[in-house]
């Protein structure tokens, strides 16, 4: 009696482990099968990890946005999702049912670093976000605010220094001193030499008539 009982449960158990086993697969396995077919762009593929209630978020430094629902989930596949390529990726880190990455997305020309974090429930994913850096390259705040100084710098500086050679053109013009007085004055010298040579004549016409 005791052997059946036993026979029974040993019968039991394996028949339920596998269905027990497919309830629960491990979450890296469903988070690589989510990547693989997104990668490969079955959309198909990609949509049957998630879950019906699945959220994706996707944010930045600016900005978040999400998509929920069959309708927006298909779209973020059709419009993002399977627009980018994945460069390099780090070694998934496995805690309970959350996984966790990081890896290099090559968008067109521009590569954007991205920290994804996926949480898996009875084998679909309900939540997977993505944060992500800004592109690769790309100018960081105080260093753009720098350069848009230097470019506005030499446009404001421009007024004052078109003023000072105004104003040394002015000085240059009107400061010199002028010619004509110059001219007057040796006119006048002129006119008093004739003047004492007339005399001296006057003199010596009247001295050779006495």
């Amino acid at each position: 009696m005791r052997f059946s009982v036993l026979a029974v449960t040993l019968v039991l158990w394996i028949s339920m482990a596998p269905g027990v086993a497919a309830q629960s697969p491990d979450p890296q396995q469903v988070v690589d099968a989510f990547e693989l077919a997104r990668g490969a762009g079955d959309i198909d593929g990609a949509l049957a990890q998630l879950a019906d209630t699945a959220v994706i978020t996707i944010q930045n430094q600016h900005s978040s946005r999400s998509f929920s629902g069959a309708v927006q989930l298909r779209s973020y596949l059709q419009t993002v999702g399977t627009h980018f390529q994945t460069a390099m990726r780090s070694r998934p880190m496995v805690q309970g049912s959350t996984v966790t990455w990081t890896e290099r997305d090559q968008y067109g020309t521009q590569a954007v670093d991205a920290t994804i974090v996926a949480v898996v429930s009875a084998g679909h994913i309900v939540a997977l976000s993505y944060r992500t850096s800004d592109p690769v390259g790309s100018p960081s705040g105080p260093a753009d605010a720098t350069s848009r100084q230097a470019i506005e710098l030499p446009s404001m500086a421009w007024p004052a220094v078109l003023a000072v050679l105004g104003l040394g053109l002015l000085a240059l013009v009107f400061g010199r001193p002028r010619r004509k007085a110059s001219r007057s004055q040796l006119d006048g010298r002129l006119l008093v030499a004739l003047r004492r040579d007339r005399a001296c004549e006057v003199r010596d016409t009247e001295r050779r008539a006495a």
